[in-house]
């Protein structure tokens, strides 16, 4: 019997620091991709839950970290091997999918000026059942590229102060939410491909919540090969 030929489900991390705008973007990247016959598959966040639950990254620390990352490795693979079932139940043409936030942001959370060797010290190698015992490359190698939204706090920070208001599991004053999103940005250093939506154009001038959405719209469109008024048979999305 022949082996199986297991469907390519592109994943591609959307992270940033807090209040970038990940959640409000959503409906409308699947609706855009969905007209270019892509179909959209959200991997939710683990973060919040644990927060809402009494797990706080400022309390908890790296305990934190390594439940979150275990947790999410997890989910991650779950929620893409049902991907790959609906792309083979359904005739799917295509499908790519999202994860709110990939393992490295949570390296932001972490003590040290080093982010990444905080990140693959305290939770990949680990000195406790919770060490996932991977390299900083395995977890690189589980996104195809990360789409960094840089908080609303650096450029626009009454829109950031009206999120931290509507999000419970928000507590960072600006200035917290600016330092936390460089060093989430920092942990994907080494990453080939990442990509930076601030909220300013090249004048210095803030951006409107639908011209970021246009710019991570169009960074995903280059990420995937999509050109506009692109055929759905000529889109090719077996990267990775």
């Amino acid at each position: 019997m022949s082996e199986q030929v297991v469907p390519i489900v592109p994943l591609i991390a959307l992270g940033g620091g807090p209040g970038a705008g990940k959640s409000e973007m959503k409906e409308i990247l699947t609706e855009r991709l969905r007209h270019y016959g892509v179909n959209v598959w959200f991997i939710e966040e683990v973060a919040t839950s644990l927060i809402l639950n009494g797990i706080r990254p400022d309390v908890h620390g790296k305990y934190f970290q390594q439940m979150l990352a275990k947790i999410q490795i997890a989910h991650e693979d779950s929620q893409l091997s049902e991907a790959r079932s609906a792309l083979r139940r359904w005739s799917w043409k295509r499908i790519v999918a999202f994860v709110d936030r990939g393992l490295p942001d949570g390296a932001g959370y972490l003590a040290g000026d080093d982010v990444r060797a905080a990140f693959e010290h305290d939770i990949l190698v680990g000195d406790s059942v919770l060490g996932l015992k991977m390299t900083m490359d395995d977890v690189f190698a589980r996104y195809v590229a990360n789409i960094h939204l840089v908080t609303a706090a650096d450029g626009a920070p009454k829109a950031y102060m009206r999120f931290r208001k509507n999000n419970p599991a928000r507590t960072e004053t600006v200035k917290q939410a600016k330092y936390r999103d460089r060093r989430i940005l920092a942990a994907w250093n080494d990453h080939p491909n990442v990509r930076v939506v601030k909220n300013v154009n090249e004048r210095g001038k803030t951006i409107s919540f639908e011209q970021k959405t246009e710019v991570v719209l169009g960074h995903i469109f280059d990420i995937l090969g999509i050109q506009p008024g692109e055929k759905v048979s000529e889109i090719d999305l077996s990267v990775g």
